[in-house]
C-alpha cells in the first residue's frame, strides 16, 4: 500500500503527475506536427475547409451527406481549486482518423490570473473520442480527468449529414437594452429503434448554443447581423433544423419564437421571425461534405 504524503512531498508529487499530462499534450502535438504537417499545415493552423464549400457551386462527385461529430458543450465539471473560476482557450477536434466515428480531441484550458504572468494550466488533455457504428443519429455524454479538473463532453454522431451556415440579421426595429437574448439551434434526426444503452440519447431535444449574452447586450453590427458566437451546425437529412430565439427582459418577461427548416444538398433558406420588438431574417445556407483530404496546397 503506497504511504500517504504529507507537506513538500505530497506538493512534489502533485506537480509531478500535473508535468505528466502536459508532457502527453506536448508528445502528441510534437507527433502531430512530424506526421501530419508538411502535408496538412501546423497544428495550430485553422482549418481551411470554409463551412459553405459548395452552397454556390457544383459539389464534385466525392461530396455527399458525411457522418460527423456535432460538440454540443465542453463543460468543466469540478476543479481542484473549486468553482466557478474564469476559463479561457480552445477545445477543438484535432485529428480524424481513417474511421470516421474516430477523432482525438486536445483540451488546453488556462485558468486567468490578474496578470498574464499569473495564468495557469488547467485541463492539459489530450483524449480518443469514438462513438462506434451507427444506423442513425444519437448524443452521448463523457468526461476525463486530470489531476486538476473534469472536463464533460456532450457530444452527438450525425449521420448522413450536411453543414448548415446560421446567419441572423435585425431587418426592423432593434433590439433594446436591457433584454438578455439566446440565440439556440435544435438539428433532429429519425431513430428506428431506442438507443441501445442509457449514455446513447436521441439529439431531437438537445440545444445548440448559437449565442447568449448573458448579462450583455446582444452584440449587433451597424447593418443589424447578429454577432453568433458560433453559427456552423451538422444536420441529419432525415430530420430537420430549428433556429431559436428567446428574449428576457428585466421584469423577467420572456419571449420566445422559432423557425423550421427542411435540409438542403445546396443553396439558401431564409424566413423571418417576429419576436415583438424586431423582425429578424433568418438565413441558412447549405453543403455537402467532401470526404476527400484538403491538403495545405489544395486549391479551394
Amino acid at each position: 500500500m503506497r504511504k500517504q504524503l504529507i507537506g513538500d512531498d505530497a506538493d512534489l508529487d502533485e506537480d509531478w503527475s500535473v508535468c505528466d499530462e502536459a508532457r502527453r499534450v506536448i508528445h502528441f502535438r510534437s507527433d502531430w506536427e512530424f506526421l501530419w504537417s508538411p502535408d496538412y499545415g501546423s497544428f495550430e493552423d485553422i482549418t481551411r475547409i470554409p463551412p459553405m464549400r459548395f452552397t454556390f457551386k457544383k459539389a464534385p462527385s466525392d461530396a455527399m451527406h458525411e457522418n460527423a461529430l456535432q460538440i454540443f458543450s465542453a463543460m468543466v465539471t469540478a476543479t481542484s481549486g473549486g468553482l466557478p473560476i474564469d476559463v479561457f482557450g480552445p477545445t477543438r477536434a484535432v485529428l480524424l482518423e481513417s474511421r470516421p466515428d474516430f477523432v482525438f480531441i486536445e483540451v488546453d484550458l488556462t485558468v486567468k490570473g490578474t496578470a498574464d504572468s499569473e495564468d495557469e494550466k488547467l485541463s492539459p488533455l489530450v483524449v480518443p473520442i469514438s462513438s462506434g457504428n451507427t444506423m442513425y443519429s444519437h448524443m452521448w455524454k463523457c468526461a476525463y480527468t486530470s489531476k486538476l479538473s473534469t472536463v464533460e463532453f456532450t457530444l452527438g454522431h450525425i449521420i448522413r449529414s450536411v453543414v448548415a451556415t446560421i446567419f441572423v440579421r435585425v431587418t426592423r426595429g432593434s433590439w433594446p437594452d436591457g433584454f438578455h437574448g439566446q440565440f439556440s439551434a435544435i438539428a433532429s434526426g429519425k431513430c428506428a429503434e431506442p438507443p441501445s444503452t442509457v449514455y446513447h440519447t436521441s439529439v431531437n431535444d438537445e440545444e445548440i448554443a448559437l449565442l447568449d449574452s448573458g448579462g450583455e447586450k446582444v452584440p449587433v453590427t451597424s447593418d443589424g447581423d447578429i454577432k453568433l458566437s458560433r453559427r456552423v451546425v451538422s444536420v441529419d437529412t432525415t430530420g430537420e433544423l430549428k433556429v431559436y430565439v428567446k428574449a428576457r427582459g428585466g421584469d423577467n418577461n420572456v419571449m420566445e419564437t422559432w423557425k423550421v427548416f427542411k435540409p438542403l444538398d445546396a443553396g439558401r433558406s431564409n424566413s423571418m421571425l417576429d419576436i415583438g420588438f424586431c423582425k429578424m431574417d433568418i438565413t441558412v445556407a447549405w453543403s455537402l461534405i467532401s470526404y476527400n483530404h484538403v491538403y495545405a496546397d489544395t486549391l479551394l
